[in-house]
């Protein structure tokens, strides 16, 4: 009973952030024409951003506030107003996004205790020490492909 429950909750979490991330797109995928004028600097193609400043503290100066980064060929075809608009939309779902996104993580954990409570001491200690191995065996394989001769 308690995991029908559960499950539901998570079900019904999922379903709103797909239908939220849903709205979105659907918002940003509207065509709006393009009018003269408004495309990108001279010298400078649509999907090219202007070059970033030498150092670090100088691009924070620069960029006031965090940018969301644009759909999959978005660049190419809109313009700067309608890249503000897109990044204004996005900061808009932005907290509603991570919130049920934690949501999801919590239920998640809860989730994972509640299968490892099923377990006795001795299946619980057993699990553990295969999830030490396989960390371990993925340690030593990441260094050896991080390694110059590690091919």
């Amino acid at each position: 009973m308690k995991h029908e429950s559960l499950r539901k909750v998570v079900v019904n979490l999922v379903v709103l952030l797909l239908l939220a991330v849903w709205t979105a797109s659907a918002v940003t995928a509207q065509d709006v024409p393009a009018t003269p004028g408004e495309g990108p600097a001279a010298g400078q193609s649509a999907g090219e951003a202007p070059a970033p400043p030498a150092d670090k503290q100088e691009a924070g100066k620069a960029r006031k506030e965090p940018r969301g980064r644009l759909p999959a060929y978005y660049s190419k075809v809109v313009t700067e107003k309608q890249r503000a608009e897109i990044y204004d939309i996005q900061a808009k779902y932005n907290g509603q996004i991570e919130a049920l996104q934690e949501q999801l993580e919590a239920l998640a954990k809860n989730r994972d205790a509640e299968v490892e409570g099923v377990l006795t001491e001795e299946q619980l200690a057993e699990v553990t020490k295969m999830r030490e191995a396989q960390r371990t065996a993925r340690k030593s394989k990441a260094s050896e492909a991080a390694s110059p001769g590690g091919n």
